[in-house]
């Protein structure tokens, strides 16, 4: 089985954990391939804890979107949901990858060993982009549908109270020019629970740092972009 929000699972038996709210008597919670859980991979409004265990059956090699909330009346009225979470399922990968608390890692994704964690927290933004993937029209050329997918967008900024080391950022060089396709994986804490995503991306342009001061090489800041692909 494996191990409890794994960012990379090798194994189908998957376990998530959530924290536990005071007072809640009843948890949900939503698994899905898509970003706005249109299609479910596997729910449930009936837990009487906070986690969850099931065989995730569906594609290999992909992203999963994971959230839950809670009820104080026994599924009378619902919370809002979480932030989701994420994780990436591939049962031909050797390594688990579970991302520590308020970390950021870059991991190759055919060697997952193969992982630079940031020795920083940076300030960072996820835009979520939409793209047209395929339409279609009637013969009246009216639109029938549109079918979009989620490209996320993901700025890490390394400012003043953050600096890279100067050989963090050969490995972040490393990954652009060597790898060019990696992961990029976050655990983030965002008031109530520690947040695991991940992202499979390249950076859409070659990563430049300055050094802090004249004569100061050591230590880089700058700023990081990456989208998924």
């Amino acid at each position: 089985m494996a191990t409890a929000n794994a960012a990379i699972a090798i194994d189908t038996s998957i376990v998530l954990n959530w924290s536990d709210v005071t007072g809640a008597d009843l948890y949900s919670v939503q698994i899905s391939l898509y970003p706005d859980f249109r299609v479910s991979l596997e729910s449930s409004d009936a837990l009487a804890t906070s986690t969850h265990s099931f065989t995730d059956a569906s594609t290999d090699d992909a992203k999963r979107y994971w959230r839950w909330r809670y009820s104080l009346d026994t599924g009378t009225t619902w919370s809002k949901w979480s932030e989701v979470g994420t994780y990436w399922l591939n049962t031909s990968c050797l390594t688990e990858v579970v991302q520590s608390s308020n970390t950021w890692s870059l991991a190759d994704p055919d060697d997952p060993s193969d992982k630079t964690n940031f020795d920083v927290y940076p300030i960072f933004k996820v835009l979520p982009g939409m793209i047209n993937r395929v339409k279609e029209r009637n013969r009246s050329g009216d639109l029938l549908s549109e079918y979009l997918t989620t490209k996320d967008l993901i700025s890490l900024e390394f400012g003043e109270d953050s600096y890279v080391q100067h050989e963090q950022f050969r490995e972040i060089v490393r990954f652009h020019n060597e790898i060019k396709t990696f992961f990029l994986i976050a655990n983030t804490y965002d008031g109530r629970d520690n947040v695991t995503r991940i992202w499979k991306v390249q950076f859409t342009d070659d990563p430049d740092m300055m050094m802090v001061a004249s004569g100061r090489t050591d230590l880089m800041t700058g700023s990081l972009e990456c989208e998924e692909v």
